[in-house]
C-alpha cells in the first residue's frame, strides 16, 4: 500500500515538483511507548492497578497504541496503529499508523523520489513564526532559513521568504 501510494506521487509530481508530508517522530514515540509500558509494569509488579494500554501523555496530547506492547509483537513495518487525541475535550481521538522512517525513504527512493530534506516540526515552527504576518504587527525580519512561505492577514502586503525545497523531489 506504501509503495503503490509513493509511486502515484511520482507519477503525478512534474519533474521538479515537490512532496510535502508531515509524519510523527516514529523514534520518538517507540522510545515513549517502551518507556510507558516499563513504567505500566513497574506498576503492576509494585502492587498498582496495571493500565492495560500504555498511555504516552502530555499537557497537549495524548497517544495510545491498539496493540499494548506494539513493538514486541509487530513484525509489519507500517502496521502499529495508534490514536492520537488532543487535550481539547470536544476533540475526538484520530487513528494513524506508525510509520518506520527509514523504510519510507527507500519505499520512495525506488519510487523515484528523492529525500531533500527533514525538520523537526518545532524546529520548524520556531524557525518560521517571526516570518509570518501578523494582524497587529510586523516581526522583525527572519535570521533563520524558513521552510515556509508566509501568507498575508486581514489583507496586509504579502511578506515572502525564501523557501528550500521540503520534502522529495522528483528525480
Amino acid at each position: 500500500m506504501a509503495s503503490q501510494f509513493l509511486s502515484n506521487v511520482a507519477a503525478l509530481l512534474q519533474p521538479g515538483g515537490i512532496f510535502f508530508g508531515l509524519l510523527p517522530d516514529s523514534s520518538t514515540l517507540w522510545y515513549k511507548q517502551q518507556r510507558a509500558i516499563d513504567a505500566a509494569k513497574a506498576a503492576v509488579g509494585s502492587g498498582g492497578a496495571g493500565a492495560t494500554r500504555p498511555v504516552i501523555r502530555s499537557s497537549l496530547y495524548s497517544i495510545v497504541f491498539e496493540n499494548p506492547t506494539p513493538f514486541e509483537d509487530s513484525k509489519a513495518v507500517f502496521d502499529l496503529r495508534f490514536a492520537f487525541k488532543s487535550a481539547d475535550p470536544s476533540s475526538l481521538p484520530a487513528k494513524s499508523l506508525l510509520v518506520h522512517f527509514p523504510t519510507l525513504i527507500r519505499l520512495a527512493e525506488a519510487a523515484g523520489l528523492r529525500l531533500i530534506d527533514i525538520i523537526n516540526l518545532e524546529t520548524l515552527y520556531n524557525d518560521t513564526r517571526r516570518c509570518v504576518c501578523w494582524p497587529t504587527s510586523v516581526p522583525p525580519p527572519c535570521t533563520s532559513t524558513p521552510t515556509l512561505a508566509a501568507t498575508p492577514l486581514r489583507h496586509q502586503q504579502q511578506q515572502r521568504v525564501q523557501v528550500p525545497p521540503a520534502a522529495w523531489r522528483v528525480t
